[in-house]
């Protein structure tokens, strides 16, 4: 196939999403995605397209289609990511993981209205920031053969061991382009955006701050004709580049499981569901935004804390 920048980028975007998250994808993840500090946009209609092609190319295989198809890079196993699409934009009817529409509208309408205004949280939160040579720097260890930080054969990118710190799992991988990715998972234990919250996640920040500088220190004994320490920016100048906001339950919910997805405009999505908690065995139902700030962390931060303190309006 004739590879343009796009379809470069689109693999490369597929190859982060099945090794560093490890999940499947479908067409809602390129929409709008962000590939070495690059931003791209694809119509379904053209990742239909595309995606065909890399089919019979023997490079991608569908997974499952439950109305909206989620597919991997061929002979990888992950996660299935379900979803319920709404092609037109308008809110969807709640819909059970079975994929089947529910003919009428189910109780727990109500109690989507009534979750508590001011429960707001945050989690699946991704950052970035660029580090000139970092690249460079730790792949230089990677000719040791003990090292832990060889690049990935295809996309080149380095993906650091996991830090699990404060029911936060923080996932750093740094890219050939020199930028940082820093995937902050806590869908169990979501930062709440209080100041209390604020802390907990500033905190966790300021150890991957440190690690990398160690980092950095430690693989700069590989640096043909020496090594100058770099600074690693402060996390509150990192770029948040998406982020899920949303609320949670406070009574358990004992229903059927469900998934609803809607589009709000062309930049986000908003999702109704059920929400198993790992920490007390019990399931919510959660209500989020999926949002792409590309602000500066402190920034994006203070808006938040802003609208939790009721200065924001209603993001629904």
């Amino acid at each position: 196939m004739g590879m343009t920048e796009r379809d470069d980028a689109m693999q490369e975007h597929m190859a982060y999403l099945v090794f560093i998250e490890h999940r499947t994808f479908s067409y809602l993840d390129f929409l709008s995605f962000e590939v070495n500090g690059v931003q791209y946009n694809m119509s379904h209609g053209i990742f239909r397209n595309k995606i065909s092609k890399l089919i019979g190319a023997d490079k991608v295989e569908l997974v499952c289609n439950s109305g909206l198809g989620f597919y991997s890079l061929k002979g990888i196993q992950v996660q299935k990511k379900l979803m319920t699409p709404n092609h037109m934009g308008v809110v969807s009817s709640v819909t059970a993981v079975t994929g089947v529409i529910n003919s009428t509208p189910p109780s727990i309408c109500n109690i989507i209205k009534e979750l508590p205004p001011n429960n707001n949280s945050l989690h699946d939160i991704h950052l970035k920031f660029q580090v000139p040579d970092i690249w460079t720097i730790i792949s230089s260890s990677s000719s040791s053969s003990s090292s832990k930080y060889k690049p990935h054969p295809v996309s080149k990118f380095i993906d650091l061991p996991l830090l699990n710190i404060n029911n936060l799992k923080i996932r750093t991988t740094i890219h050939r382009t020199d930028t940082i990715t820093v995937v902050v998972a806590c869908s169990n234990a979501p930062i709440i955006t209080d100041t209390a919250g604020l802390i907990r996640l500033s905190n966790a920040l300021i150890r991957v701050e440190e690690r990398l500088s160690r980092l950095l220190d430690e693989c700069g004994k590989y640096v043909t004709g020496g090594y100058e320490s770099l600074p690693i920016p402060e996390h509150d100048k990192w770029i948040v580049t998406m982020w899920h906001f949303g609320q949670d339950g406070s009574n358990e919910y004992t229903g059927q499981k469900f998934c609803s997805t809607w589009r709000d405009g062309e930049s986000a999505l908003i999702r109704t569901y059920s929400k198993r908690m790992n920490s007390s065995r019990s399931t919510t139902i959660r209500k989020e935004r999926i949002e792409y700030p590309n602000k500066i962390f402190a920034d994006a931060i203070e808006e938040k804390l802003y609208f939790n303190t009721g200065g924001g309006s209603n993001y629904y």
